[in-house]
C-alpha cells in the first residue's frame, strides 16, 4: 500500500534528511533527550538474581523481545550497590544501545522495560518529556549512522557528545505518538512475516537432514531386508550393507592440519579453515579461501586434492564438532589448518561424496560429539574420528544414494533461497518504512 506524503515540505538543511514536513523541527538529539554512559560493575556484583534493578550488558541486546524491549537480564543489582558505584538508574522506556566495539557498528536500538542499570559499554538516552515521546525517540534513532559517528580504530567507540549532536526531525508530541503507534503496528506485521519465513527455513533444514540421515543409514529401498547393525546408534541397517570403521576407508590415515601464526596470513597459498567447512552444501569453495605463507615441506604434508574430506576436530561449540566438507575442486595447491583433520577416501571402497553425506548425517555427527572431550574447546581426538562406524553399501548403490540426495536437496535449497530472499526484502521494507515515517516522507496521522 502506497502511503501519501505531507502537503508541504521545507529543506531540513541536513543532507541525509533532505526535505521534512514544514511544521516539523530539525533538532540535535540532545534537544529531546539526555545521553548518559553506563557504569562499570565489579565481577562480584554481576550474575546476581532477584534484585530490584535489571543490569544489562552489551550481549543482552540480543535478548530483546519482538518490540525491542530488554526484559529478563542475566544479572540484577540492588539500589544500594548502584548508589555505591554511582551508577545511573535508567527509567523505563529509556533508549539504550552499544557504544563500544563491533556491537556499536550494528546500531541496534533497544528500550528498557523497567528501571535498570547498564554497563560501561552501553549508553542510554532518556527522553525529555516535553520534547519527545519515548517510543518515537526509539524509532527516530533507528536511522542514526553509528559507523559515521564512531571513533575509528581496532575498537570503535562513541561518546555522548558525538551522538547527541545527530540531527533528527521532530513533529508535535501528539504526532510523535501517532507515528510510533503506526510503526509498532506495521513492523509487528512485517516481523510476523519474517518469523514465518524463518520457521519455514528451519523446517526445510530439518527435512533436508532427515532426508540425508535416512538415505545413508537405511537406503532407498523400503522393502530391503534389514539386519541388526550391532551399533546402538545405528540400529537396523540394510542386510547387504557392510559395516566398517572410518580408518579402513581412509587412504594414508587421518592427518591433522597446519598451525600458523597470524603474521603468516594474508598472502601465499589458499587455506581451508573451520569456517570454510560450515557450508550448507558440505563443499569447500576455492574462491572463498584466505591465504597463508607455507614452506615446500608444509605444502607437501598439508595439501588437499579433489575428493578429500576435512573434519572439524576442535570447536568452541560442541555442535560444531564433526562437521565435514568435501573438496571437489583444487584449481591451485591448497592446505588446511590445525582445527581440521584431512581424510582421503579409498575410492575402491567408498564414493567420496557418499562418505561426506554419511558423515554429515545426524547419527554420525551425534556420535562424534559424544566421544569428544571438552576443556577450553570441544575436541575430538583422531582415534575418536578413526573408530567411527561407517556403513558401506555397494558402490553402485552409494552413487544412487548420492544422486537421489542431490535431487532432493537441490529442491529444498531452491525453496530455502526463495525464503531467504523474501526475508531480505521484508527487512529492507521494514528499514525503509521506519526511515520514511520518522523523517516525514509519509503522512501516517490518519492511519487507523
Amino acid at each position: 500500500m502506497k502511503r501519501k506524503p505531507y502537503s508541504g515540505y521545507k529543506d531540513s538543511g541536513v543532507a541525509w534528511l533532505g526535505t521534512v514536513p514544514e511544521h516539523w523541527h530539525v533538532k540535535a538529539l540532545k534537544w529531546v533527550g539526555c545521553f548518559r554512559g553506563g557504569s562499570g560493575f565489579p565481577p562480584e556484583h554481576q550474575g546476581q538474581q532477584n534484585n530490584a534493578l535489571a543490569f544489562f550488558k552489551v550481549k543482552d541486546i540480543e535478548l530483546a523481545d519482538s518490540e525491542g524491549y530488554l526484559g529478563c537480564p542475566e544479572s540484577t543489582v540492588d539500589y544500594t550497590v548502584a548508589r555505591s558505584l554511582r551508577a545511573h538508574v535508567f527509567e523505563p522506556g529509556t533508549v539504550v544501545f552499544a557504544k563500544v566495539g563491533a556491537a556499536l557498528l550494528l546500531g541496534r536500538i533497544r528500550q528498557v522495560a523497567a528501571p535498570a542499570c547498564i554497563d560501561n559499554n552501553m549508553m542510554g538516552c532518556e527522553a525529555r518529556p516535553r520534547k519527545a515521546r519515548e517510543r518515537f525517540l526509539y524509532w527516530a534513532m533507528h536511522p542514526v549512522r553509528f559507523a559515521d559517528l564512531a571513533n575509528p580504530g581496532a575498537v570503535p567507540s562513541l561518546n555522548e557528545s558525538q551522538i547527541s549532536t545527530w540531527p533528527t526531525a521532530f513533529p508535535s508530541l501528539d504526532e510523535q505518538a501517532r507515528i510510533a503507534r503506526f510503526l509498532d503496528h506495521e513492523t509487528a506485521k512485517i516481523d510476523t512475516l519474517i518469523a514465518k519465513q524463518e520457521r519455514l527455513i528451519e523446517l526445510l533444514q530439518e527435512k533436508r537432514q532427515a532426508l540425508i540421515s535416512h538415505a545413508v543409514t537405511k537406503g532407498l529401498n523400503p522393502d530391503a531386508p534389514m539386519k541388526p547393525s550391532g551399533v546402538e546408534w545405528l540400529g537396523d541397517v540394510p542386510a547387504h550393507w557392510n559395516i566398517t570403521r572410518l580408518r579402513r576407508v581412509a587412504d594414508g590415515g587421518l592427518i591433522n592440519g597446519l598451525f600458523k601464526t597470524k603474521d603468516a596470513y594474508g598472502q601465499g597459498t589458499p587455506l581451508v579453515n573451520v569456517f570454510d567447512v560450515y557450508q550448507d552444501d558440505f563443499q569447500i569453495h576455492p574462491d572463498a579461501l584466505e591465504r597463508v605463507s607455507v614452506t615446500h615441506g608444509e605444502l607437501d604434508k598439508y595439501s588437499v586434492v579433489a575428493g578429500d574430506l576435512v573434519f572439524v576436530r576442535s570447536s568452541l561449540k560442541a555442535e560444531g564438532i564433526g562437521v565435514s566438507a568435501i573438496v571437489l575442486d583444487v584449481p591451485e595447491p591448497t592446505v588446511f589448518e590445525c582445527h581440521l583433520v584431512r581424510l582421503r577416501p579409498r575410492r575402491n571402497l567408498v564414493v567420496p561424496v557418499f562418505l561426506s553425506k554419511y558423515l554429515n548425517s545426524l547419527p554420525a555427527r551425534h556420535r562424534l560429539v559424544a566421544v569428544a572431550q571438552t576443556t577450553t574447546m570441544t575436541t575430538v581426538a583422531q582415534e575418536g574420528i578413526a573408530s567411527l562406524e561407517v556403513l558401506l553399501p555397494p558402490a553402485i548403490e552409494q552413487q544412487q544414494i548420492v544422486d537421489h540426495l542431490d535431487r532432493g536437496i537441490g529442491q529444498i535449497v531452491a525453496v530455502v533461497a526463495k525464503a531467504q530472499d523474501s526475508i531480505a526484502l521484508l527487512r529492507e521494507h521494514r528499514t525503509a518504512l521506519i526511515s520514511a515515517a520518522v523523517t516525514g516522507k509519509i503522512d501516517v496521522r490518519e492511519v487507523q
